[in-house]
């Protein structure tokens, strides 16, 4: 009663006194509720009627169950309570806490303490309850859990990575984020020091920005480089917290790459603007300038601080400013454009007052959202000056002008001279002054292997009065050098028709070819990838399509490119816009499809999405690579069944070898009944029907050895030709009429490593299966050929090994097999057919016959087309070769030899003493290898040695014969088995030298083997 509170002690102290006990009961703050040893109630304290409704009057004298204040899924839990606090039989308390329901029908979950009452004997005078009302603190603990649930969810499926760690340093929480980012899982970091797990940010800006964190109290933000194993750039938040650290990152290397190949364009724009020839002027969308380079500042005498912010019309002529105010104007409020994008001749400014005359290219660029100007302005004054000097005619400047190329150059055809631009410096490091004015010394110049055709090219043209002429070729440069170069003219004729003049260009494609070279290779290179590489343009349409996509999908890049990619491949239409707005978002997306072939078949893909953006960051397509996974999967699934069944081969086995022992005697007995009940014909019935059943049950044991591979296989190199010759009769037989047997051989046909006595048997099997599948007839086809297999198929497949095979088809025009069984066809006593039609063993002895010889099995099947098996059998290196027969005539039965049987089965080993001994033989017995060997040394003389290979402690049979043949060297052996577990038997293959009787065996199997051990 210590536990006893105390203002219940002042209750049970004042119970001497009802009034004042009831008055005070009143006034708690608890509903009080006393029962009996009935389960009336006897007292209900006013609080009890303001808690749950009903009035004294109502419940006193009433058993609480009819109250019905108890909810009605809490009565037994409440009653079993109960139970336990009034079976001590001494006063207690119990709290307990269980749901109410109120008059009004309002749920409370209340905390009761009871305690039990008894009188000197022991006899339960009453149980009083005080009950509270938790219900709040009930709903508050509730939903404080629902928050935390939530956070967690929300904090797993933020983008952000996210972690915790207390004020130790140790991790606390991280997200699914957190995990991909730090490329360690949750087990590996829960718990776990962060310095400890990142040892290499010790020397960085995490572990000085994280301390000053956590000691200043104060949130930081950075960010920071993570060496190995992470190269990433990561952005830190880091919050401190009541409990230590919360800390929030993101990967931002990939906006560092930008923003460090941002910069190397700035600055190559920035080299571009300083070294230009012509002057570049940005001006708003009001005329005014924003910024010049240098050579503005050259050709208009201009500081840049004195032209940046004047209206452009500073640098024209009044009557041309005019005009020009005009043009922006009315390019800016209708869109019309008169000089944007068009070469402009026009007068121009200097800041000394002097005019000259310019060509102006305007264009315009979107810039954070508002319009920008430029202007390249080139100084024409020495073209002009050129033009007053030289007496050219107006067609050669009209031709040049057309020409727009690196070098210009001027043929007069009727003198043969040529005249070169300046340009031939610049690009091929010649003074014009120096060239020769006569068309041989560009003749060679030009590459040995290309002059020829070139100068043909060229009398051809002006031969046929050809308007323009083109050429490519490599054009020596000063220092040696070859440059590819890109040639055109433009023939100029007199009133005649007679050619007088070719004016054209010559420009330097070096840098373009090579370009155009690289990426000819890069997409040479793409060709031989594997994967499928697809890209893809913000309307969903292919926009490239390598020979990895033709060789996937089908569909060659003419037919693929401009296509929508969900008409082509065909993915999940609801799952595609959602994967495609991901990456739009994110960058990056790796997910799997099931898609479409050109010939409708449906693969299995992962595919890898990356964005592609441009040069501002705005995406532009998405590059996909996709992987053809549907040969992984198949493996993957076959590698599972693979090991189903050399588990259900596990325990198959030794089913086998325990009733293998038990067929034995069965097998026995029967036959001696049989042949001592030869007088009684009722009982000699009952022997023989137990024989035939011992032997049907020892053929389906040998076929549960066959499936978990622990026969005793004896192969050799077999003619697979002959032997299904030599089955045909077995075979029509077999079948009924309404079956056509076809057989295909190949010719050359390799000769198998296999034991043609199973084989036999596996292909009995097979031509059973497909006569049941052929209920209404149809055609059986055995066919022969030679495989080769190499690596590439060896893969694919679970448990196939490369080298060469003799194949084996057996196909028959059935109902076919569903899909939905193709998994469980092996499995030992699985079948589709009626109760007692079949055990289900055929197609599992064939496996695992099949199997154990290292061969390989595959069945393909079509509902209502029909079923093919295909069997691998291992090519024999011994072709030709026979075991030879040893000529013997049939050996006499029994003998007087003393035999020493050791088996550990009582029911086998007096089996198999009392059968020796009938035979004539004197026998002795031991029950496993230790106590053979006690008998072998006490000097006994035995001439065979009888014994189990699987025998309990620490010799088997191989062991006890070692030892054996130590003590008494010559001694002979027979071994016996229900199944070999490789003890005697490795790859498939019955040692050298080994005899073997397999369990279960008859009297005559035992005579036969028990004189060939004596006398071989």
């Amino acid at each position: 009663m210590k536990d006893e509170p105390a203002g219940q002690r002042k209750i049970r102290a004042e119970s001497a006194n009802p009034g004042l006990l009831d008055l005070h009961l009143d006034s708690l703050p608890l509903a009080v509720v006393e029962l009996d040893g009935d389960g009336q109630v006897i007292r209900w304290a006013a609080q009890a009627e303001r808690m749950f409704g009903w009035t004294a009057d109502e419940v006193i004298g009433h058993p609480i169950d009819e109250v019905a204040v108890i909810h009605p899924e809490d009565r037994d839990t409440v009653a079993a309570r109960l139970g336990e606090l009034i079976a001590g039989g001494v006063s207690a308390s119990l709290k307990i806490v269980n749901r109410n329901i109120t008059r009004d029908g309002r749920v409370l979950t209340c905390e009761w303490l009871n305690s039990a009452q008894f009188d000197a004997q022991g006899r339960l005078l009453s149980v009083l309850s005080f009950a509270s009302d938790i219900s709040a603190q009930v709903e508050s603990e509730a939903n404080t859990r629902q928050l935390a649930r939530r956070l967690e969810s929300t904090l797993q499926s933020i983008s952000d990575a996210f972690l915790t760690v207390d004020r130790n340093w140790n991790v606390t929480f991280l997200n699914h984020q957190a995990e991909t980012l730090l490329k360690l899982d949750r087990d590996a970091l829960m718990g776990r020091n962060i310095w400890e797990a990142f040892p290499a940010a010790r020397e960085t800006e995490f572990f000085k920005r994280g301390h000053e964190a956590m000691e200043e109290q104060h949130t930081v933000r950075y960010e920071a480089f993570y060496p190995e194993p992470l190269n990433v750039w990561l952005h830190v938040a880091a919050y401190p917290t009541d409990e230590g650290l919360a800390v929030y990152f993101s990967d931002q290397t990939e906006r560092h790459r930008a923003r460090l190949e941002a910069a190397e364009q700035l600055e190559r724009t920035r080299a571009v603007l300083e070294s230009a020839s012509d002057a570049i002027v940005t001006l708003n969308g009001n005329g005014l300038i924003e910024s010049v380079n240098p050579a503005a500042e050259r050709i208009f005498g201009y500081r840049p601080e004195e032209l940046i912010g004047q209206n452009v019309s500073k640098l024209m002529p009044e009557d041309h400013a005019g005009k020009h105010d005009n043009h922006v104007k009315r390019y800016v409020e209708t869109g019309q454009a008169r000089i944007l994008d068009r070469p402009q001749k026009l007068k121009a400014r200097r800041k000394d007052g002097s005019e000259f005359p310019i060509q102006l290219t305007v264009t315009e660029i979107s810039l954070a959202g508002r319009q920008v100007f430029t202007g390249f302005v080139q100084d024409i004054t020495r073209d002009e000056q050129a033009l007053e000097i030289l007496r050219t005619s107006e067609e050669r400047f009209r031709a040049v002008a057309r020409a727009t190329t690196d070098v210009v150059w001027d043929h007069d055809l009727l003198s043969n001279q040529v005249w070169w631009s300046d340009g031939l410096q610049a690009i091929f490091g010649y003074p014009p002054e120096e060239a020769s004015e006569e068309l041989d010394w560009w003749l060679q110049r030009i590459h040995p292997d290309d002059r020829d055709a070139t100068r043909l090219s060229l009398v051809t043209a002006i031969a046929e009065r050809r308007p323009d002429w083109n050429a490519k070729y490599r054009f020596r440069r000063s220092d040696g050098s070859y440059a590819d170069v890109s040639d055109s003219g433009y023939l100029i004729v007199d009133s005649t028709g007679e050619p007088r003049r070719m004016v054209g260009g010559l420009k330097d494609v070096t840098e373009s070819r090579l370009a155009q070279r690289k990426l000819a290779e890069q997409a040479e290179l793409l060709d031989h990838v594997r994967d499928a590489i697809i890209v893809i343009d913000l309307d969903h349409c292919v926009s490239y399509w390598n020979k990895g996509a033709e060789r996937i999908y089908g569909w060659n890049s003419e037919e693929a490119v401009g296509q929508p990619v969900t008409d082509l491949l065909d993915p999940d239409a609801e799952l595609y816009p959602a994967a495609f707005r991901q990456v739009l978002a994110k960058g990056r997306l790796e997910r799997q499809w099931r898609h479409r072939r050109k010939d409708g078949t449906e693969i299995n893909v992962r595919s890898h999405w990356g964005l592609v953006t441009d040069s501002t960051g705005e995406p532009r397509s998405v590059m996909s690579i996709n992987t053809d996974i549907s040969g992984q999967l198949e493996l993957e699934a076959q590698l599972r069944q693979a090991q189903r069944l050399e588990a259900i081969g596990q325990l198959t086995g030794g089913v086998a070898h325990d009733f293998n022992n038990l067929l034995t005697v069965i097998l026995g007995n029967s036959e001696l009944l049989s042949e001592h009940l030869a007088d009684d014909a009722d009982f000699k019935t009952l022997a023989d029907l137990t024989q035939a059943a011992a032997r049907r049950g020892a053929e389906l044991t040998n076929r549960l050895l066959a499936f978990a591979r622990r026969q005793a296989l004896e192969p050799e190199s077999t003619d697979i030709v002959s032997l299904i010759k030599d089955m045909q009769p077995l075979l029509l037989r077999s079948m009924p009429e309404s079956i056509e047997i076809r057989t295909i051989h190949a010719p050359d046909l390799w000769h198998a490593e296999i034991d043609p006595t199973q084989l036999e048997s596996a292909l009995l099997n097979l031509a059973l299966n497909a006569r049941d599948a052929m209920p209404h007839g149809g055609r059986l086809t055995i066919e022969t050929a030679n495989l080769s297999v190499d690596e590439d198929y060896a893969d694919n497949q679970a448990d196939l090994m490369p080298g060469d095979y003799v194949l084996i088809m057996v196909s028959d025009t059935g109902e076919g097999i569903p899909a939905a069984l193709m998994d469980r066809l092996f499995e030992p006593f699985f079948t589709t057919k009626a109760k007692g039609k079949g055990t289900g063993l055929g197609l599992a002895m064939v496996y695992g016959f099949v199997k154990q010889s290292s061969g390989h099995v595959k069945v393909y099947s079509e509902v209502g087309e029909g079923t093919t098996v295909r069997i691998f059998l291992p090519r024999s290196l011994r072709e030709g070769i026979r075991p030879e027969s040893t000529g013997q005539a049939p050996r006499a039965l029994g003998g007087s030899e003393r035999i020493l049987v050791v088996e550990d089965d009582e029911l086998v080993r007096e089996h198999a003493q009392r059968l020796l001994r009938h035979l004539g033989y004197e026998v002795d017995t031991a029950i496993n290898g230790d106590q053979a060997l006690a008998l072998l040394e006490q000097g006994k003389t035995f001439e065979l040695l009888f014994t189990d290979v699987i025998m309990p402690g620490k010799l088997n049979g191989p062991a006890l014969v070692k030892e054996a043949l130590r003590i008494r060297p010559g001694l002979k052996v027979l071994y016996t088995s229900g199944y070999t577990e490789n003890a005697i038997v490795h790859h498939g293959r019955l040692d050298k030298g080994v005899l073997l009787l397999s369990k279960p065996y008859r009297r005559l199997d035992l005579a036969r083997k028990v004189r060939e051990a004596l006398e071989g």
